[in-house]
């Protein structure tokens, strides 16, 4: 019984995969479809690289790790940047306060308390119904002295597992559901004064 490999790195989101065509190949399409709900796979040179190594594996008997190509991408190749909503207001006004007052209100120590924060004001402070990666970009852009995560769609996703926010689309359908609101109104620690 001949035996087949598969090694995916995806940025050291490492796959690997040993045994008979069919479990190698099962592994590998569970993968791909579990892997396109955090990095967009649509670009054709990740796509095409990956099926390329899925047919060589299934065709030859061992792989040689050391003659096997990783390709790597970088985040800007896999669609993992955002970019500024330059016509997003978060200066505030009489009726709702800005993104810098609202965040100040708040003891923030994670990503994931940010990204909650964020998603919040935008959906309750400004109204906004459909926003996405773009807008909370935005709104990292806005804070003077935070970092923005270096793969803020995975940052998202991640706070979405938590069940703080909703994700249907990166792009343009984020929200918070009830978890995320009780977490933010009970849990949340407020800074002094607030």
């Amino acid at each position: 019984m001949s035996t087949t490999k598969i090694h995916i790195d995806l940025k050291l989101g490492v796959l690997e995969a040993e045994g008979s065509e069919v479990f190698v190949e099962k592994i590998y399409r569970d993968f791909k479809e579990n892997i396109k709900l955090g990095i967009d796979l649509s670009n054709e040179k990740v796509e095409k690289s990956s099926e390329r190594k899925i047919a060589k594996a299934s065709t030859s008997k061992k792989i040689n790790p050391k003659k096997t190509k990783v390709v790597r991408t970088n985040a800007k190749k896999r669609g993992l940047d955002a970019t500024l909503v330059k016509d997003l207001d978060l200066k505030g006004d009489k009726t709702k306060p800005s993104l810098r007052d609202f965040y100040k209100k708040y003891e923030i120590k994670t990503n994931m308390e940010r990204n909650l924060v964020f998603c919040r004001y935008l959906e309750n402070e400004l109204g906004i119904k459909e926003f996405g990666v773009n807008h909370v970009f935005t709104c990292y852009r806005n804070i003077l002295g935070i970092k923005i995560p270096g793969n803020i769609k995975q940052s998202l996703y991640d706070t979405s597992i938590k069940g703080w926010i909703n994700i249907n689309s990166i792009d343009n359908d984020i929200s918070v559901p009830v978890m995320g609101t009780n977490y933010f109104e009970h849990d949340l620690p407020k800074s002094p004064g607030n």
